[in-house]
């Protein structure tokens, strides 16, 4: 009958479980399109096109996890009959290689901003170590200044300021030479 019947079992029942492994298919092909779309818009010669691309794959990585982890059954009952026809649907759908592969291609793009991530800060240690060797040198100058090698104290504060420019512009000129240098 209508109410108890094989039909109203579709109807409440099969149909659920075909709609579970539909939707799992449309996520991951909806994944799997946004990560396609971020790589073709992507231009690594633009920061504007960087920046878009790694917020883009960050929020699509949160989607996944949020997919994976809220709404993705491997099993959607303990009815023996229920269960097999979910197994077929999905291995019909192709959902499991399908989960695989936008797996895959996210943890490359995580990968790769991993990396450019490592990259910059390299650069970024690099600059400062640079920097910090200059400043050792224009310690080093000033330092010689403040050893009284050259006895100025007698002198007027004019004669001290000379001095004090004679080091102190050298040393400036050279530390932001070396930090133009140093991109």
């Amino acid at each position: 009958d209508a109410e108890t019947g094989f039909l109203s079992q579709f109807r409440h029942q099969y149909f659920l479980l075909f709609l579970i492994a539909h939707l799992h298919k449309a996520a991951l092909l909806m994944l799997s399109n946004r990560l396609a779309v971020a790589i073709q818009d992507l231009d690594i010669y633009d920061v504007e096109s960087v920046k878009r691309f790694k917020r883009t794959i960050r929020q699509s990585h949160e989607t996944f996890l949020r997919v994976a982890h809220r709404y993705w059954f491997h099993e959607v009952s303990i009815r023996v009959q229920a269960r097999e026809i979910f197994a077929m649907i999905t291995r019909h759908l192709e959902t499991d290689e399908l989960y695989g592969e936008v797996r895959d291609e996210m943890l490359d793009m995580e990968s790769y901003l991993d990396s450019d991530n490592v990259r910059r800060q390299a650069n970024v240690v690099v600059r400062l170590t640079v920097i910090t060797t200059v400043g050792l040198i224009g310690t080093t100058a000033t330092g010689f200044l403040g050893m009284n090698l050259i006895a100025e104290a007698e002198n007027p504060l004019a004669v001290k300021l000379f001095y004090f420019a004679l080091v102190f512009i050298p040393v400036v000129l050279l530390l932001v030479y070396t930090i133009v240098k140093s991109k």
